[in-house]
């Protein structure tokens, strides 16, 4: 009899901490959950289509670690509005530049057009986006097929 009692308040005393071990973990993973919802700079996880497919160009999943603000907030926040305006321009010539190249063109194009926007977001001065890639527009063009209606989508993003 005292070996089954002995056996039964071991049991009791398992179980008593499975409980409070899945009581922290959900206690932790509530909080992990609040503090992602909490971001309100970006989607969750980079996605925001309905289709829940990832988004390649405002918030891409490799820019964007759960609980965390994005980065090109975190860098604004870490070095400042001007030293991020150059890193827009120079990331948005880079893409221009390499057109094609590696990403699907019309995904670099619209790459380029963010860079541009959150370029002049900050206040950049819109003459040194005059600054181009020698390939931009006719690396565009001809990567794309040249065919008329890829033409004037090409040309349809501004450079």
């Amino acid at each position: 009899m005292v070996i089954l009692t002995s056996i039964a308040k071991v049991l009791i005393g398992l179980f008593i901490i499975a409980l409070v071990l899945a009581f922290i973990t959900a206690i932790f993973l509530l909080g992990a959950i609040v503090a992602t919802l909490g971001t309100a700079t970006q989607p969750l996880f980079g996605r925001d289509r309905e289709d829940d497919e990832p988004e390649m160009v405002n918030h891409p999943d490799h820019y964007n670690r759960p609980g965390q603000k994005e980065c090109i907030v975190e860098m604004e926040e870490k070095f400042g509005a001007k030293y991020v305006q150059h890193f827009c321009l120079l990331s948005r010539y880079k893409y221009l530049y390499r057109c094609g190249l590696k990403d699907g063109t019309t995904q670099e194009l619209s790459k380029a057009d963010w860079y541009r926007d959150k370029f002049l977001s900050l206040g950049g001065d819109s003459d040194l986006l005059n600054i181009l890639p020698d390939n931009a527009k006719a690396s565009a063009y001809r990567r794309m097929g040249g065919n008329a209606c890829i033409e004037k989508e090409a040309m349809s993003h501004e450079c």
